[in-house]
């Protein structure tokens, strides 16, 4: 019996609006523009969404909007992977002269890992909202005490 051949012809239509309101929600989740926009699950492959985003500058500003509000969730990504312990104790099979038994072991490499993620979503969250996120500088202009302003000639 013969396999049936894939059918040819114009490319999917997308309703835009709709898939770039999903897009932008999921932004906001903190989900990846190229995992979002892989053209699975009827979305857009990443270089239609940018083709979109250059048609439409008005895009543009919605996607900067929901960048920005993506700070939120990666603040509760750092959180919540913070208080997850599961994995930093291990149990490891020893032997021993009395037979095998189980020990408990710091899993360094899972709290290192942990570390490196609670790094990553606060950084990325300072560069998506840095007003709330960032690092805050002290430079408000607000100067006390005296101070001499000099020129030499």
């Amino acid at each position: 019996m013969a396999t049936p051949k894939k059918k040819m012809g114009a490319p999917l239509k997308y309703d835009r609006v709709k898939i770039l309101d999903e897009i932008f929600r999921r932004i906001e989740d903190g989900e990846s523009n190229r995992k979002i926009c892989s053209g699975s699950d009827g979305m857009p492959s990443y270089d239609l969404f940018k083709k979109w985003m250059r048609e439409n500058p008005d895009l543009i500003t919605q996607y900067a909007h929901s960048k920005q509000l993506s700070a939120e969730a990666f603040e509760e990504k750092a959180i919540a992977t913070a208080e997850d312990d599961t994995d930093d104790i291990i149990f490891v099979e020893c032997e021993t002269k009395d037979g095998i038994t189980s020990k408990r072991v710091i899993n360094h490499e899972a709290i290192n890992r942990s570390r490196l993620k609670v790094d990553t979503y606060k950084w990325v969250a300072s560069k998506r909202d840095p007003k709330k996120y960032g690092d805050k500088l002290g430079l408000d202009g607000a100067l006390s005490g005296k101070f001499t302003v000099q020129w030499d000639e």
